[in-house]
């Protein structure tokens, strides 16, 4: 899918969500068409606010801002291709509100904070530039 973000709404959503655990993202994206000019409300349709979701972690990671942890062990994955990252991710994800309800979580925003097994398997690790030039990490 194509990204379908200008710049203006995109930055408005990495502003709500940055530095903070995936839910904030997530969450967000129930703004569009809503608060936030869009063709429609994306909390109504699971699969665009999915593809949207991804597509701004992808450039994200591109733009080396955000790097994905296992949940599991803490391990940020570095020797994995960002593309191979977020199709294990996606093949995690619920497939809708109702089956994250069944594996436990309240809902998909739940899930995406319970850093457990058979819950969301990778966990945020944002990075920030010191002032020197220096990576940052910091974990949500």
């Amino acid at each position: 899918m194509e990204f379908l973000l200008d710049d203006e709404k995109l930055k408005t959503l990495l502003y709500a969500a940055d530095g903070q655990a995936l839910d904030g993202l997530w969450l967000a994206l129930g703004n569009l068409g809503k608060s936030i000019d869009f063709p429609e409300i994306v909390d109504n349709n699971f699969g665009l606010k999915k593809d949207i979701f991804f597509n701004i972690l992808k450039k994200m990671m591109e733009n080396k801002h955000l790097l994905l942890a296992e949940t599991t062990n803490d391990e940020i994955l570095y020797d994995i291709s960002i593309n191979d990252i977020l199709a294990r991710f996606k093949n995690a994800f619920p497939a809708s509100e109702k089956a994250a309800e069944s594996i436990g979580a309240i809902d998909v925003g739940t899930w995406l904070v319970i850093y457990e097994a058979d819950f969301c398997p990778f966990r945020p690790v944002w990075v920030w530039k010191k002032e020197n030039g220096e990576d940052y990490l910091d974990w949500a």
